[in-house]
C-alpha cells in the first residue's frame, strides 16, 4: 500500500477529499452559471455558491462523522 496515505489519518484525508469535490463542484457552477447568465464570477460565486459553501462544509464532515460511527457499528470496511 501507498505509504503517503498510511501517514496522513485517513479520517482527515476523506474530509479533504470531500472538500476537493465541493470546491470542484462550486467552481464548475459559478463557470457555468456566468457563463450563461453573462455576469462576472464574482457576481456568480455570491449568487449561486456562497451561500451554500458553509453548508456543504458541514454535510462532508458530518457524512465522515456518521460513517465512523456506521463502521463501528456494523462492522463495515469504509
Amino acid at each position: 500500500s501507498c505509504g503517503f496515505a498510511e501517514k496522513i489519518d485517513r479520517k482527515i484525508l476523506k474530509i479533504l477529499t470531500g472538500m476537493g469535490g465541493i470546491i470542484l463542484c462550486h467552481l464548475t457552477g459559478i463557470i457555468w452559471f456566468s457563463f450563461l447568465t453573462k455576469s462576472s464570477l464574482f457576481s456568480s460565486a455570491v449568487m449561486v455558491s456562497i451561500p451554500f459553501i458553509l453548508k456543504d462544509v458541514v454535510s462532508v464532515v458530518l457524512a465522515e462523522l456518521l460513517s465512523e460511527r456506521l463502521k463501528k457499528i456494523k462492522n463495515l470496511p469504509i
